[in-house]
C-alpha cells in the first residue's frame, strides 16, 4: 500500500514517497524478514532452558532469604 506520507518539522513541510510509515529520523524503516531454524531441535536448547529456569529460581530464594535475614538484623537493632 503506497501513501504520501507528510511530517512537519520546525515549519518546513517534509514529504516522502513510501508504502510504509517514516520513522522519527524521517527514513522509511527497514522490514527484516523473520528468521526460522531450518534444521529440528536436539533438544538441547529446552534443557538449557530449564537450566537457566532453575538457576534463577535459586537465585530469587537466595535474594529472599538475605532480605529476610536483613530484616532480622535490623528488627535486633
Amino acid at each position: 500500500m503506497e501513501s504520501n506520507s507528510s511530517s512537519s518539522a520546525g515549519g518546513a513541510q517534509l514529504t516522502r514517497w513510501t508504502g510504509s510509515p517514516l520513522c522519527r529520523c524521517l527514513e522509511s524503516p527497514i522490514v527484516l524478514t523473520s528468521w526460522v531454524d531450518n534444521e529440528p531441535s536436539h533438544g538441547w536448547q529446552k534443557r538449557a532452558l530449564i537450566k537457566a529456569r532453575n538457576r534463577i529460581r535459586a537465585l530469587k530464594t537466595e535474594v529472599e532469604y538475605y532480605k529476610r535475614l536483613k530484616d532480622e538484623e535490623r528488627g535486633k537493632n
